[in-house]
């Protein structure tokens, strides 16, 4: 069985070719368009690896206050996810040049999308796992 990935974005066009690399390649993908039921969906499923995005539309978990109208949506999910599952490995894949934002991101990995087109992130991603322990199959 592949290694779990959990893909939270809402660009759902691109979204969709790391998708489909990441399944071709024996990974197990999710993807999630908003920050709406992440903490539900991790308890649930249980991924090896969250790949997430900072900007996000708030939802109706998170007010557009305490967002920054969404700019940092990806920041307070992802200090969400780190409190309660801290063992799982965050890699951001953004465009986002918020610099504050990127500083308060409490990822264990900040990769630009422009750099990470889906085979490098796929690459990046088995040797995530092999460090982890858990090369994908």
């Amino acid at each position: 069985m592949g290694q779990r990935i959990l893909i939270i974005d809402d660009d759902v066009l691109a979204v969709h070719y790391y998708v489909r690399h990441l399944s071709r390649s024996g990974f197990e993908v999710i993807h999630h368009r908003s920050a709406d039921g992440v903490l539900e969906l991790v308890q649930r499923w249980e991924p090896d690896v969250i790949v997430l995005d900072v900007m996000l539309p708030p939802g109706v978990e998170y007010s557009l206050e305490e967002t920054n109208r969404g700019l940092r949506t990806g920041v307070i999910l992802s200090e969400r996810v780190r409190r309660q599952y801290p063992t799982i490995k965050q890699v951001v894949l953004t465009n986002s040049r918020n610099a504050e934002a990127m500083s308060e991101m409490p990822a264990d990995v900040i990769l630009n999308k422009h750099d990470y087109p889906p085979s490098s992130l796929t690459s990046f991603l088995n040797g995530l796992c092999r460090e982890l322990g858990t090369e994908n199959d």
